[in-house]
């Protein structure tokens, strides 16, 4: 009976210290990439089947972890996608940079530090033609690689426990993605407006509006983060 009173006694002890490793973690700031916390990329479905290309700039504010903070990302992107009748398949890469406004930590509150990296994506939907347009679901799968003095400090102070870093792990090394709905309105043969709603990363919901016309294409939308506030964007990307 001694040896079950001291066993149980320490299970006390463990859960009692892990209760207190919880709520302290729990007080503490969180952070991730600069990259994680910008907009998930429009799909470029074009009305006919064939092959269309696109170039273009992206801007996302927010993304930030923590109140009173703010990322801003600039990026530049090319993207390349191929319609079928009932799917499609594009690839695009972002080159980007940005800047995230630290006031969380104390001891760093008020510094603003900048990123900047490349970020390859693949992205594939099926969908469902009707007579005014198609519903369908789409995936994408990507990586990116991020560089500058924000990922620099975030490395660095991780390692003091003054937050909680999430995508320690991201940088290049683990593929990311995501899954969602996709609706397709055809207004007449040459413009097109495109809707997802999905859940993945970047972002951990979603939601892109896009408006297509024969040279170029608009989407304004907004991604969720599982730890901050959200971004916005604006994306124009012309055909070539």
């Amino acid at each position: 009976m001694k040896l079950k009173r001291t066993h149980v006694g320490k299970n006390y002890q463990i859960m009692f210290m892990f209760s207190l490793i919880i709520a302290f973690t729990g007080c503490l700031p969180s952070y991730h990439y600069g990259y994680m916390g910008t907009e998930h990329a429009a799909l470029l479905n074009s009305r006919d089947k064939g092959l269309t290309n696109y170039s273009g700039i992206s801007v996302s504010t927010g993304g930030a972890s923590n109140e009173g903070e703010n990322s801003t990302t600039l990026k530049l992107r090319h993207q390349f996608n191929y319609t079928y009748n009932w799917c499609s398949f594009s690839a695009h890469a972002d080159v980007y940079r940005g800047f995230h406004s630290v006031e969380a930590v104390e001891e760093y509150a008020g510094n603003s530090y900048d990123y900047y990296g490349i970020a390859p994506q693949l992205m594939a939907s099926v969908f469902y033609p009707f007579k005014a347009g198609r519903w369908g679901v789409y995936s994408s799968i990507g990586t990116f690689w991020e560089f500058g003095s924000y990922p620099d400090w975030l490395e660095k102070t991780e390692n003091d426990s003054l937050f909680i870093f999430h995508d320690d792990d991201y940088l290049g090394k683990i593929w990311f993605g995501s899954v969602g709905i996709l609706h397709e309105v055809i207004h007449s043969e040459d413009k097109m407006l495109t809707f997802q709603l999905g859940t993945g990363k970047p972002g951990l919901i979603h939601g892109n509006l896009s408006f297509h016309n024969p040279t170029y294409i608009v989407s304004f939308g907004v991604s969720l983060l599982f730890d901050s506030n959200g971004s916005l964007f604006i994306n124009y990307m012309r055909k070539w």
